[in-house]
Order: C-alpha cells, then structure tokens, then sequence
C-alpha cells in the first residue's frame, strides 16, 4: 500500500511539473533611473560643500578691502553628463537693494563677468545668454579659484541685524528648461 502511495505522489508531482508551464516575466522598466542630485556647490579654498537651505555666515569689516566677506565657490556635477549651471539671486533682506554687492560668475577667472551694485537684479539668472556659460563636466568641476565670488559690503540698516542674499543654483537642459536639483543658500553679513 505505501508503494502504492508513493507511486501515486510522484505521478502527480510529474503532471503539475509540467514543461508548459513558463515562468513569470520581469516588470519592464518604463523610465530610466536617473539621479537627480547631481548638482553640488563647494565653498573655496575650505571645499566644504554648501548644501541647499544652508547659511554661510559673514562677520568681517563690511567693505571690499577685506576678503574675508567674500564667498567664493565651485560647482561639481557628479552625473555621467555635461551639465549647464546658473544662479539666481531669489532676495535680499536688511539692505534696500543690491547697491553693496560684488557678485562674479563664470566658467573659469578669465571668462568671468563682475557685477558691480545695482546691476544685479533679484529674480534673474546668472550668466546672462550673452556671457560665456557655466558648463560643468561630467563628474567634474568648474569654477575653482575663485572664479565665482559674492560678497556683500554694506551693514545691516537698522532695524535689521543682518544682510541675507539668498541664492538658488540651478541646472538647465538643452532647451533651457531647468531640471534636475536646485542649491538654495544664504549669504549672509551680521
């Protein structure tokens, strides 16, 4: 009877295990993974990076001839791809306008521009269409030297306490449209 038994297991073991049966397929990917994080600023020579929403924080003589109030910093891309960079000056709180600001931008020191005072505009992207690009290279850097550089030389007009410019760095595809993540951060004299 147990050989009965057996016999009778292993024949339908056999039937279910048939070669008809195929396997389930794999869920197609429907869109490639990308990484979406790929812009990154760095604060120079120190080369610590400024992550978004962070303050960096000034307190020297206000005024150009101390260089200890001057901002400077890179732009790293760690992607596979070339990436084109702006910055934008979002706002500006404890002053009245951009009359106290030097603000250079650029690919590298000799194709920077310098602005000077009010010819910085809160809500407009830097470079302008007509000045030489920030392109970043794929897992490379641009910018390093001193290149790009912000610096604020006014004090705080009462009743404020401090000088806050916030900028917001951005990436742009082929048509000009921004993607990817944006660096937002905080300028600011007290």
């Amino acid at each position: 009877m147990k050989k009965l038994a057996m016999l009778l297991l292993i024949g339908l073991a056999t039937i279910s295990c048939s070669k008809d049966d195929t396997p389930e397929a794999a869920a197609p990917i429907t869109a490639p993974i990308t990484d979406t994080n790929t812009l990154k600023i760095y604060n120079y020579p120190a080369n610590t990076e400024i992550t978004n929403n962070s303050v960096v924080n000034f307190s020297g003589t206000a005024g150009l001839v101390d260089p200890t109030n001057a901002l400077k910093f890179y732009f790293k891309n760690t992607s596979s791809s070339e990436m084109k960079v702006k910055i934008r000056l979002v706002s500006l709180s404890g002053v009245p306008d951009t009359g106290s600001v030097s603000f250079c931008y650029g690919p590298n020191i000799n194709d920077g521009v310098c602005l000077l005072g009010t010819a910085l505009t809160v809500g407009n992207s830097y470079p302008r269409n007509n000045e030489a690009q920030i392109i970043v290279p794929a897992n490379g850097t641009v910018g390093t030297g001193g290149a790009n550089k912000f610096q604020n030389t006014a004090q705080p007009v009462s009743p404020a306490t401090a000088v806050d410019y916030v900028l917001e760095a951005f990436q742009l595809d082929a048509n000009g449209n921004e993607v990817g993540n944006k660096v937002k951060f905080t300028y600011r004299y007290n």
